[in-house]
């Protein structure tokens, strides 16, 4: 049992040194676009319950998701890319203390090895949220 313990915790701390080293490269527009464009991204605060974030970058330029606080929250507005960077602008929903008036930019990143998309949370913007993509699903 002992050595199934040491072995567990080995491979463990081998799945964090290759997260470690997962290097992550900053999107240009031309990368953003691809990856974005026409997608849905999911991602929640590390360490927190209920506050899981959708947004949705339509390729006519409307954003919009659901932020999940004590209940979905929806907003929407538009988005674009601007300086490499993702760039939305609330019209319609998240208000309050914490929501920036106006543009909010964001940098999006890629992790080299693992291929996975990271960016800032819409609302609290405290860092790289490791996020799900999505392709949209046709509007009826």
């Amino acid at each position: 049992m002992m050595k199934f313990s040491i072995a567990v915790a080995i491979m463990a701390m081998a799945q964090a040194a290759c997260a470690a080293a997962d290097r992550m490269a900053r999107l240009n527009a031309s990368d953003i676009r691809s990856a974005l464009v026409g997608h849905m991204v999911r991602y929640e605060r590390p360490g927190w319950t209920d506050t899981g974030v959708q947004e949705e970058f339509r390729d006519d330029g409307r954003w919009r998701g659901t932020r999940y606080n004590r209940g979905p929250s929806s907003f929407s507005g538009l988005w674009e890319i601007a300086d490499d960077r993702l760039c939305v602008v609330a019209m319609q929903g998240l208000t309050g203390d914490r929501w920036a008036h106006g543009w909010v930019c964001r940098e999006v990143w890629r992790g080299q090895q693992s291929g996975r998309l990271f960016m800032d949370h819409v609302v609290m913007l405290e860092g790289r949220q490791v996020v799900h993509v999505e392709a949209l699903k046709p509007q009826l």
